[in-house]
């Protein structure tokens, strides 16, 4: 795994903090910048490729299921958000999104957190941007509301009706 720079939050830093971030069209700029006004106690990490922000997230020991809606016995230990938490990653990445598997934009409701996963495209048609952004479920409205505002997407996946 690559080495990350965590980002310093405070007023006086930001800007140079922000020059940390890797080039791109702005995206992850705009983000940073959200998250930093927005939720000062994030930590926000810059990638090679983008950012990784974390406000509140623990270590959740996890059963990972599989295509057929079975639970498999052996678990794996993945960082979420606690109840009042996020988790945001944000890459750019070059080629087709197309080529990935998964379908977007999705949302995924786990057993503990609802995660959003998209991988719109980039200003300049090179490449996309490769979204996971979870919350808690008592995150904070209109902080999710801003970074949901902040981040590129094809579009938000709306939750099918009960029946």
């Amino acid at each position: 795994m690559k080495a990350s720079r965590v980002l310093s939050l405070l007023p006086l830093a930001a800007t140079a903090a922000l020059a940390a971030l890797p080039a791109d069209d702005g995206v992850v700029r705009k983000v940073a910048e959200t998250i930093r006004t927005r939720c000062p106690g994030a930590r926000v990490e810059s990638t090679d490729r983008g950012l990784i922000a974390r406000y509140r997230t623990m270590t959740f020991t996890i059963h990972p299921g599989n295509h057929t809606g079975e639970f498999g016995e052996q678990t794996r230990r993945e960082e979420g958000p606690n109840f009042r938490g996020f988790l945001l990653r944000v890459e750019r990445m070059e080629g087709d999104p197309r080529a990935w598997e998964l379908v977007v934009p999705q949302m995924v409701d786990g057993p503990y957190y609802p995660t959003f996963f998209d991988r719109p495209p980039t200003a300049d048609g090179k490449g996309f941007y490769a979204i996971s952004f979870s919350w808690g479920r008592g995150v904070d409205p209109e902080l999710k509301a801003a970074i949901v505002a902040a981040l590129p997407r094809t579009r938000w996946p709306e939750r099918p009706a009960a029946p």
